[in-house]
């Protein structure tokens, strides 16, 4: 017997973003864009899809996921934007973006890694974090309910656990089943919270050079 697992960890959304997703839904409606809504109890980031797995290999992955897990802290990454799959004028699906940060990468590489161990080609796509929120049966323009949303930063989210997952159709839709959860430890011996501090300076930086280039044009053209 096979079983539809993944990686993953669950989000509770704040106020920013579920307001953000009530007034998509009102613009979905009068555009008539038929969407089937994720239900909030089945949030959850991806982190690593296996696919279908035959039962008996599931001991395997929960011992390479819990080796991973021992050894990293909680980390953060915040939810940025909404946007679509394929893209927002052949929208299929619905989904608020997950910044990718370096915690974020680590993470998902390490278990990446310990799942090749076990027999797991990685996937031959870059990895896109996100947190989907709805998807169509029908290929439809949803730029007109993105595009409002597509700088906004809705909320930071702390990390504090990963999970084993198994999708499980019930009816026309999939329900998300967590099979193990795995608790992230903070006295291990990777510091993820200096990979995020290297990238917060790294932001500054950016976010400086850009405003010296702003000021350079102005001047320029003034």
């Amino acid at each position: 017997m096979s079983k539809r697992l993944f990686i993953g960890f669950p989000v509770k959304i704040g106020s920013s973003l579920e307001s953000a997703v009530k007034r998509t839904k009102i613009g979905a409606d009068k555009r008539e864009i038929d969407l089937e809504w994720v239900p909030s109890k089945n949030y959850h980031v991806t982190l690593n899809f296996l696919g279908n797995v035959s039962s008996e290999k599931i001991p395997q992955i929960i011992e390479a996921i819990e080796r991973v897990a021992s050894v990293l802290p909680p980390f953060e990454t915040s939810i940025r934007g909404l946007g679509a799959f394929p893209d927002e004028h052949h929208m299929r699906v619905l989904w608020a973006g997950v910044r990718k940060s370096r915690a974020l990468s680590f993470v998902q590489s390490e278990l990446a890694e310990a799942l090749a161990q076990i027999g797991f080609e990685p996937e031959g796509r870059d990895y896109i974090p996100h947190l989907t929120l709805a998807r169509t049966r029908k290929s439809r323009s949803g730029k007109d309910l993105v595009s409002p949303y597509v700088r906004t930063s809705f909320e930071d989210v702390t990390v504090s656990r990963i999970a084993l997952y198994e999708s499980v159709l019930h009816g026309p839709r999939p329900v998300y089943e967590i099979v193990r959860s795995f608790d992230l430890h903070t006295d291990v011996s990777v510091d993820v919270s200096e990979l995020e501090r290297v990238e917060s300076l790294e932001e500054e930086e950016n976010e400086i050079e850009s405003a010296f280039s702003l000021d350079q044009t102005v001047g320029v053209s003034g």
